[in-house]
C-alpha cells in the first residue's frame, strides 16, 4: 500500500512540476513587464579615425560626448588644445612601461596581431591590477592569458569589428552587422573606425536608435545566491525529467580550476544534445499520421531547461574566455550532430560496402546534402564576408525585430523546417527525408545550446529569441499539416462531442444510445476519461487535440450533443469550449448537427449572439423540448433547421424485468445552493418505504448528508456501469428527483414522480409530460410543502 501511495505521489509530483515550469515560462513571456534599461553606449574614436575627417565633421565630433583614445604625448596635447576634457579621453596601452602622467583610470588595451594570432604583453596585467576602470576589446577573449583574473568586475568591453572584416563588407551589410551586435548583446563601448565605409552621421545615428532595445525584465534581478538557487531547482527538474546521467557533466568539476569547469560544461552540452535528440528519436516511432507537436513542445521546455543551467552554470567570466578554444564553441557543440549523422548512415547504410551501385549513390548523395547543410550553418554562424545575408533576408530580418524584438535565428529555423521533411518522410515512408530531418534536428539543438553560451547577451533575450524561432520554425509544419487534413478523404462517420467521460450517469447513458444507433459502427466519441465499461467504444480523450483535430478531419459529420450542453448559468467557460469546436469541425470541413439538445435561457447577451452565428454553420438541430424550439426561434435560429423529438433516452433499447414493481422509491438529489436538501432527506425517512438514494455523479456531501440523516436507506452511486443502473431504477414504483433524466427515467418505466425541478430544463420536462407532483426552484424553502407533496407522491 505504502509504495502505491508513494508512486501516485510520485506522478502527481511530476505533473505538478510540468505545470509549473510551464507557467513559469510562460509567464516569463506574457507577464513579465519588459522595458529598456540599459545604460547609454559609449562611443570610442581613435585617434587615426578622428585625423581622417575633414574639418567640419571634426569640430563636430569634438563637440560629441564621446571617448577620444591616444597612444602618445603628441596626441594627448593635441586633445588637451582641443578643450576636450580628461574624463573623455582613453590611452590606448600596448605594454610596456606606462609613461607617467598619463591616467591608469582611463586605458585600452590595444592587441597586437602576429600571423592572425593575438600577442599579450604581460606587462600589461601588472599594471592594470590598479586601474580602477578598464576598457579592451572584444576580441581579448581569445588571449592567451586571461585579462579577467586581473580586472575582475571592473571589464568593459568594447565591440568593434576586425579591419580585415569591415573592408569587404559593403555599407549596407557593416550597419546590419552593429545593430544586431547593439540589439542583441551587453555592449557597453563600440569603437569608431570605419568612417571610409560608414560616415559619422550615419554611425551616430544607428548607434543612438538601437542601443536602447537591450531586453531586460522589470524588477527581476539576479545574484549570485538566486543563481544557485536556480541551478538547483533546474538540477532536480532534470531529475525529473529521466535526464539521471546528467550528473555526469557535474564530475568534471573536481578536477583542476578552471579546465575541469570547461569540460564539465562541454560535456553538459553534448549530454543535452543527444538526450533531446534521443526524445525526438522516439517521436518519430509513434509518429505516423501528424508530429505530435505537444511531445516537441515539451523536447522545446527541456531544451530551455539545460539551457538555462547551462547558462547560469557557466556564466563565469573565466569560463567565457577559456571556453572559446581555437575551434569555438560552435565547432565543439557540433560533434554530438556528427557522431548522429555518422550513426544514422551506419544503420541505415550498414551494408555499404557489399550493396548494390545505386545503394552506394543514394548514400554519397544523402551525405553531400547532410554536409552541405551543416556547411552552411557553420559557415553563417561565423559571419562570413563570404556568405553575407541577401537584402530580401536584410528586410526580414528588420520586419520579424520591428514584431518580435527578438529575431528567430537562421539556423535554428532552418533545423525546425527540418520538421516538414520528417513530416513527408513519414507520410511517404521515405527513409532520405526522414535522415536528413534527425540531423537537422541534431544541428538545431546544437545551435540552440550556442545560443545560451553567448554570455554578454542577456539571458532573457536569449529566451525571447528561442521562443520566437519556436513560433515561426513549426508555422510551416502546421499549414503543411492543416492543408493535408483538410483534403482528407472523408468517411461517412460522425465524431460526437458532449458531456461523455465525466462520471455523469445521465450523459453516459446517451452515449450508449448513440452506440446503440450507430449501425456501421464507425463513430467516435470524444471523452473527459476512458470508460472503464465493457461497452466502451472508440475514444479520443479531450486533451489528445492531435487525434481530435485528425478525426475531424476524416469525418463526414461532427455532432454536439445530446444533452443540455449550452448553458453559461454556472460558468461561460464550457458554452465557449463547444462554440469553439463548431468552428474547429468547420474549418476542416466537417458537417455540424447539433444533437438531442435542450437549451435553457442564456443570462449574456453576448452569448445569445454568438449562439445565434455560430447556428449559421449547422445542417440540422435536433431540439428535445418545445421551449427550447421556440427559445432558439426566438433568438433567431432558422425553423428550418430545427426539428423537434423526445429525449434520445426514450429511443434506447435494452430489456427490463418485467416482474411487478415492489414498492420502493428512488431518491435522484444532488447537491444545489438554495435546495434544503437536510430538510428533504429527513421527511424522505419518515416515509416507512424502502429508500433507495442514487448520486448519478459523485457527490461526497449529497453522500455524508443521506448517511447521517438516514443511515437506513440505501446509497447507490454511478460507477460508469450505466446499463446495471439503468435497471435498478426500473425496479421501483416511485421516485424523486432534481435530475433531468431521472424525471425521463420515471416517465419511461410508469413510476410515479416528484420533479424537484431546480433548472428550467426539468421544469419544462414535466409541464410537458403534465406532472401531478411538482416543486419548482421558488417553491424549494416554502414551509411544509414539499412534506404535503410528498404524502401526496406516498398515498397515490
Amino acid at each position: 500500500m505504502k509504495v502505491q501511495v508513494l508512486i501516485i505521489f510520485w506522478i502527481i509530483m511530476k505533473k505538478t512540476l510540468l505545470v509549473l515550469i510551464l507557467f513559469l515560462m510562460a509567464s516569463t513571456y506574457a507577464f513579465i513587464e519588459y522595458k529598456y534599461t540599459r545604460k547609454e553606449v559609449s562611443i570610442v574614436i581613435p585617434f587615426s579615425q578622428l585625423i581622417k575627417q575633414n574639418s567640419k565633421v571634426k569640430k563636430t565630433l569634438l563637440k560629441e560626448n564621446v571617448y577620444f583614445t591616444y597612444s602618445n604625448i603628441d596626441e594627448y596635447n593635441y586633445y588637451k588644445l582641443k578643450n576636450i576634457l580628461p574624463s573623455q579621453l582613453v590611452y590606448m596601452y600596448s605594454g610596456g612601461v606606462f609613461p607617467k602622467g598619463f591616467s591608469k583610470a582611463r586605458a585600452i588595451f590595444s592587441n597586437k596581431y602576429i600571423n592572425n594570432n593575438i600577442q599579450v604583453n604581460k606587462d600589461f596585467f601588472d599594471y592594470s591590477k590598479k586601474f580602477s576602470t578598464v576598457f579592451t576589446a572584444e576580441i581579448i577573449k581569445h588571449a592567451p592569458l586571461n585579462p579577467v583574473d586581473t580586472f575582475g568586475i571592473r571589464l568593459r568591453w568594447i565591440h568593434f569589428i576586425k579591419e580585415q572584416e569591415h573592408k569587404k563588407l559593403s555599407k549596407k551589410a557593416l550597419s546590419s552587422r552593429l545593430k544586431r551586435a547593439l540589439l542583441e548583446r551587453n555592449i557597453r563601448a563600440i569603437f569608431y573606425n570605419f568612417s571610409d565605409k560608414l560616415p559619422w552621421a550615419d554611425f551616430e545615428k544607428l548607434v543612438l536608435n538601437n542601443y536602447k532595445k537591450s531586453l531586460s525584465p522589470r524588477n527581476v534581478f539576479f545574484n549570485w545566491d538566486r543563481v544557485r538557487l536556480l541551478f538547483t531547482f533546474i538540477f532536480i527538474s532534470l531529475l525529473f525529467f529521466e535526464c539521471k546521467w546528467i550528473v555526469l557533466s557535474l564530475f568534471p568539476l573536481y578536477l583542476e580550476y578552471p579546465m575541469g569547469l570547461q569540460l564539465s560544461g562541454f560535456l553538459f552540452s553534448q549530454i543535452s544534445i543527444f538526450h533531446l535528440y534521443t526524445l525526438f528519436s522516439k517521436d518519430l516511432k509513434r509518429s505516423k499520421e501528424i508530429l505530435v507537436l505537444t511531445r516537441l513542445f515539451s523536447i522545446w521546455i527541456k531544451a530551455i531547461l539545460f539551457g538555462f543551467t547551462y547558462y547560469f552554470m557557466m556564466d563565469y567570466q573565466d569560463f567565457d574566455q577559456r571556453f572559446y578554444l581555437a575551434r569555438g564553441v560552435k565547432v565543439s557543440l557540433l560533434l554530438m550532430p556528427s557522431i548522429i549523422l555518422i550513426y544514422e548512415l551506419v544503420k541505415n547504410y550498414k551494408y555499404f560496402f557489399y550493396s548494390k551501385k545505386e545503394n552506394r549513390l543514394k548514400f554519397l548523395i544523402m551525405f553531400m546534402v547532410i554536409f552541405a547543410i551543416t556547411y552552411l550553418i557553420i559557415i553563417r554562424s561565423g559571419n562570413n564576408p563570404y556568405l553575407l545575408p541577401s537584402h530580401l533576408e536584410l528586410l526580414t530580418r528588420d520586419y520579424l525585430e520591428e514584431i518580435f524584438l527578438a529575431r528567430p535565428r537562421f539556423k535554428e529555423l532552418l533545423g525546425l523546417f527540418s520538421l516538414v521533411l520528417l513530416y513527408q518522410g513519414l507520410k511517404k515512408e521515405n527513409l532520405a527525408f526522414q535522415l536528413i530531418s534527425k540531423v537537422m534536428f541534431g544541428l538545431y539543438l546544437a545551435t540552440f545550446f550556442n545560443s545560451f553560451s553567448h554570455f554578454h547577451t542577456s539571458f532573457w533575450f536569449i529566451y525571447l529569441r528561442e521562443l520566437n524561432t519556436l513560433i515561426l520554425g513549426v508555422l510551416p509544419l502546421l499549414f503543411l499539416v492543416f492543408l493535408d487534413l483538410f483534403f482528407l478523404r472523408k468517411r461517412d462517420a460522425t465524431l460526437h462531442l458532449g458531456y461523455f467521460g465525466f462520471g455523469n450517469f445521465g450523459d453516459e447513458l446517451l452515449k450508449l444510445c448513440l452506440i446503440q444507433n450507430d449501425v456501421s459502427g464507425n463513430d467516435w466519441y470524444i471523452v473527459k476519461s476512458y470508460s472503464t465499461n465493457s461497452h466502451r467504444k472508440k475514444e479520443i480523450t479531450r486533451s489528445s487535440l492531435e487525434n481530435i483535430i485528425i478525426s475531424l478531419s476524416n469525418k463526414k459529420y461532427f455532432s454536439l450533443g445530446p444533452g443540455g450542453i449550452f448553458q453559461d448559468r454556472t460558468s461561460s467557460f464550457s458554452f465557449y469550449y463547444y462554440i469553439l469546436f463548431c468552428f474547429l469541425a468547420k474549418l476542416f470541413g466537417a458537417k455540424i448537427v447539433w444533437n438531442y439538445q435542450g437549451f435553457s435561457p442564456l443570462n449574456s447577451f453576448f452569448n445569445k449572439k454568438i449562439l445565434l452565428v455560430t447556428s449559421y454553420l449547422t445542417e440540422k438541430i435536433v431540439v428535445r423540448d418545445e421551449d427550447s424550439f421556440s427559445y432558439l426561434e426566438k433568438i433567431g435560429v432558422s425553423s428550418l433547421k430545427l426539428t423537434l423529438k423526445k429525449d434520445l433516452v426514450y429511443e434506447y433499447n435494452i430489456s427490463v424485468s418485467k416482474e411487478e414493481k415492489e414498492d420502493h422509491i428512488a431518491i435522484v438529489l444532488r447537491s444545489w445552493k438554495g435546495a434544503p436538501l437536510k430538510d428533504w432527506i429527513k421527511e424522505i425517512s419518515k416515509t416507512g418505504l424502502k429508500r433507495v438514494y442514487f448520486i448519478f455523479q459523485k457527490d461526497s456531501f449529497l453522500k455524508k448528508t443521506i448517511e447521517m440523516i438516514d443511515p437506513k436507506a440505501i446509497i447507490k452511486e454511478f460507477s460508469n456501469e450505466p446499463q446495471s443502473y439503468y435497471r435498478e431504477i426500473s425496479k421501483h414504483s416511485k421516485i424523486i428527483s432534481m435530475r433531468f433524466h431521472g424525471l425521463v427515467l420515471g416517465d419511461i418505466f410508469n413510476l410515479d414522480i416528484l420533479a424537484l425541478n431546480y433548472d428550467k430544463k426539468c421544469e419544462t420536462f414535466s409541464n410537458e409530460r403534465s406532472l401531478k407532483f411538482i416543486l419548482n426552484e421558488r417553491d424549494f424553502m416554502k414551509e411544509n410543502l414539499f412534506k404535503d407533496t410528498l404524502r401526496k407522491l406516498i398515498n397515490k
